[in-house]
């Protein structure tokens, strides 16, 4: 992903701006025998990460990922723990000191510059008793 910063990852999520691919800031790497329009890697920094933190990967995810994503330049990272009774999102925004975390207010709402929207993530319960997610937008003004 990023060979200036020593990192070869796989995200669990990772959004790519077309402007960014325009601009040359990130390419697409063909496979061996890829067809036309596909590819198997992204040399560069992505505009946004994420990654959700499990048992296994708690110490990567919330120490030497971010350490890595913010020498790549990755200027958003979002993390999401969903593994404790209450839901943890939480978006880093990249400064000069590292990543910076964003604040939330009362309703759990960041601001993803990024995106130029405020966002949140809710879960509920759905008719199996399993946990489904939204991840709910509006412009900055609210």
């Amino acid at each position: 992903m990023s060979p200036t910063a020593g990192l070869s990852a796989e995200p669990d999520v990772v959004a790519v701006l077309w402007e960014s691919l325009r601009q040359g800031r990130i390419r697409e790497i063909p496979g061996a025998k890829a067809k036309e329009g596909r590819f198997v890697e992204l040399e560069g920094a992505p505009d946004l990460i994420v990654e959700v933190v499990s048992d296994s990967s708690e110490r990567k995810d919330l120490e030497r990922l971010p350490r890595l994503y913010a020498a790549a330049g990755v200027p958003e990272l979002w993390l999401v723990d969903s593994r404790g009774k209450d839901l943890a999102f939480a978006i880093h925004i990249l400064g000069s000191g590292g990543y910076q975390r964003q604040p939330a207010d009362s309703e759990g709402w960041c601001e993803s510059p990024l995106l130029d929207r405020r966002v949140r993530l809710v879960r509920w319960l759905n008719d199996f008793s399993r946990w489904a997610y939204d991840l709910k937008t509006e412009d900055r003004t609210g």
